[in-house]
Order: structure tokens, then C-alpha cells, then sequence
């Protein structure tokens, strides 16, 4: 199988820093983003004034130091919505962010959740029902601020607060690849406090998978079953703390 090189440079602001990118579900599409624009590049098209399409452009946001933010990405699974965190706002310094989401056939986009926070990190359901996502404590304050674990619905609707319970710490990563999906949708992994903790969506107990001297991170699932890069060496008899269910609360509370 020979490569094939499908952008000759990064055109966008900051392009020594890179990108962010993302294989739509049917192989198509690929997603892409840059310091100031989220688009898709198209790789069966033969037409290359069509190969690269932009979604969205916005005003960069100046870190003022050695990296640049990206926005992360994730598709719908049926690959017809690309889901994504911009900066919102004129002013390339001023810390306002919002999640967003776009119809990659029309072009149609809509503010899911404004002020989310930079690092949003939104993770679409497998099934498709809805979107999991990241909110920062202070939008204001977002490359530091803590954030929570929240679910809304696939159209932005209905967005309700899963964890930590009001009133506790919440001490999240700022890593995209801080949560992974069940296969069926039912069930979160997530790196919570250096642990690898799992949410199920029905019962909404979040249960500690790891001990508490031991640092997770990046968790997946391999054959129904949630991992992390944390040591191997653990007891069987592990008890697992309880959280008795999601707060329903409004996305811009």
C-alpha cells in the first residue's frame, strides 16, 4: 500500500504547531483543525479545488507561549456531525470558548454549549444518543480551571451534570484522552483524580477501578472491558466506592 500526501503545508495561522485530525466512521472523510479553522478533506473526490473544505474559521487563540491550541474532534457516528471546541471570541487573548457542532453535507452549525471551556474535549456516544463532554468551573479562567463530566443530548439539548456531585472536587485532566465509550454506549471510562473510574449511564454509579497509589491514564476497553496504563499489579478484592446518580442540572448553570 503506497502513502499518498494529501496537503502539501498546514495553510492556516500557527501552522508550525500542527494539527488535529479525525477519520469520519465510513473512511471518507477526514477531519481536521487548526489553530483557527475546523474543516474535512475529502479523499475520494478527484476535483482537488474540492478536497479540502472548511467548516469553520475563527480568531486564533494567542497563548502567548511556546504551544498553540488546537481544537479536539470528534464525528457522530453515522459521520453526518462533526462536534468540536472553538475559540469564541474576536480577541486572540480573552479566554472564551464554546463547544459547537456542524452538518459536514450543508454546512448548518449550531453553539452547543457556550462557554465550555478550552478543554472541552467533547466524545460522541457510540450509539449516537449523545454527547459526553467536559465544563469548566470557570469559563473565565479555562486553561487552568477544573472541570466536570457532562452529558447532553446529540442535538445539544438536555445537558445534565454527571460527575462529581455538587459540592466535591473535581480534578479531572485536561487530556482528550481523558474518557473512552463503552461499545454499546452504556458506560464511560474515565481518568478522575489519577484513577481510572467507570460510569454507567443507567445506574449512574461511578465506580473506582484503580487503588489509590496507583496513576492511570488514557483508559480504553479491550473486549468489553475498561483499561488504563495503570500498573497490572493490583488485588481482585478491590472495593469500589459508589456514586448514587447524575445531577440534573442546565448546561449554563
Amino acid at each position: 500500500m503506497q502513502s499518498e500526501q494529501l496537503i502539501e503545508s498546514y495553510p492556516a495561522t500557527y501552522g508550525w504547531w500542527g494539527g488535529n485530525y479525525a477519520w469520519s466512521p465510513q473512511g471518507r472523510f477526514i477531519a481536521y483543525s487548526y489553530a483557527n479553522e475546523v474543516g474535512v478533506i475529502d479523499t475520494e473526490t478527484v476535483n482537488p479545488a474540492l478536497q479540502r473544505r472548511q467548516l469553520q474559521q475563527f480568531t486564533e487563540y494567542n497563548t502567548r507561549s511556546d504551544w498553540v491550541w488546537v481544537p479536539t474532534l470528534t464525528w457522530s457516528p453515522d459521520g453526518r456531525f462533526l462536534a468540536f471546541t472553538n475559540h469564541d471570541s474576536s480577541d486572540p487573548e480573552k479566554l472564551a470558548f464554546s463547544s459547537w457542532a456542524v452538518d459536514v453535507e450543508t454546512g448548518v452549525n449550531g453553539r452547543f454549549v457556550p462557554d465550555s471551556g478550552m478543554w472541552a474535549h467533547l466524545h460522541w456516544n457510540p450509539s449516537g444518543s449523545d454527547i459526553a463532554f467536559l465544563k469548566a468551573t470557570d469559563p473565565l479562567n479555562s486553561q487552568t480551571s477544573s472541570y466536570t463530566l457532562w452529558l447532553m443530548d446529540g442535538d445539544g439539548s438536555n445537558g445534565r451534570r454527571l460527575y462529581p456531585p455538587p459540592g466535591e472536587l473535581s480534578r479531572f485532566p485536561h487530556e482528550q484522552t481523558f474518557m473512552a465509550w463503552g461499545p454499546d454506549g452504556r458506560d464511560i471510562a474515565f481518568i478522575f483524580d489519577d484513577a481510572l473510574y467507570l460510569y454507567n449511564l443507567e445506574t449512574g454509579a461511578a465506580n473506582r477501578i484503580t487503588q489509590e497509589d496507583t496513576a492511570a491514564s488514557h483508559p480504553t476497553w479491550v473486549r468489553g472491558t475498561a483499561v488504563s496504563s495503570a500498573p497490572a499489579d493490583q488485588p481482585d478484592d478491590l472495593p469500589l466506592p459508589r456514586f448514587n446518580g447524575p445531577n440534573q442540572i442546565a448546561p449554563d448553570d
